[in-house]
């Protein structure tokens, strides 16, 4: 009896293991295109929601992406772009010199007049070379502390801003 508990024990102990990495937001099944983001959700349709960042970075164009040298020496500006469904944006914090990429996804499905704003990944910028260093995507490839210290910082610098102009709207 005693060894039918332990084999049980040791099949459930690899079941759940087998399951949880083959589904989790880092696991090879995790659900969607991007399983690791950070998903924050703003209640307004995506193209309201394109021009309130459009207007973010306008009003605040510290937060805009610098210019970097790519790999053939030339200079560079990103372009926020549509691909599919979504549309992807960078922002920048001049204070830790991060570049923040992120994107919206219409959220209708879950709710009318919703839009999903997802926290992708980071990237260092050097502002004397101009050159950006790895990407790194949040949740997935940060230590633990520094996956938190980006998404509070992330929070405060650009959603908590889009949220505030959101209540104010008429």
């Amino acid at each position: 009896m005693k060894r039918l508990a332990v084999f049980l024990a040791v099949v459930f102990f690899f079941s759940g293991c087998t399951y949880t990495w083959l589904h989790s937001p880092l696991g090879i099944l995790g659900a969607g295109s991007y399983p690791h983001v950070e998903i924050y959700k703003l209640d307004t349709e995506k193209q309201h929601a394109i021009r309130l960042v459009d207007d973010f970075k306008k009003q605040h164009a510290e937060h805009a992406p610098p210019p970097w040298v790519n790999e053939k020496g030339e200079v560079t500006i990103y372009q926020d772009h549509h691909d599919r469904s979504w549309y992807f944006f960078c922002l920048y914090d001049p204070e830790e010199s991060m570049l923040y990429y992120s994107f919206l996804s219409d959220a209708t499905w879950k709710k009318e007049g919703s839009t999903e704003l997802a926290f992708n990944g980071i990237q260092p910028y050097d502002r004397e070379t101009r050159r950006r260093g790895a990407f790194r995507r949040i949740n997935m490839e940060l230590e633990f502390g520094e996956n938190m210290h980006r998404l509070k910082r992330f929070k405060k610098l650009f959603v908590e801003p889009l949220r505030k102009k959101l209540k104010k709207r008429p």
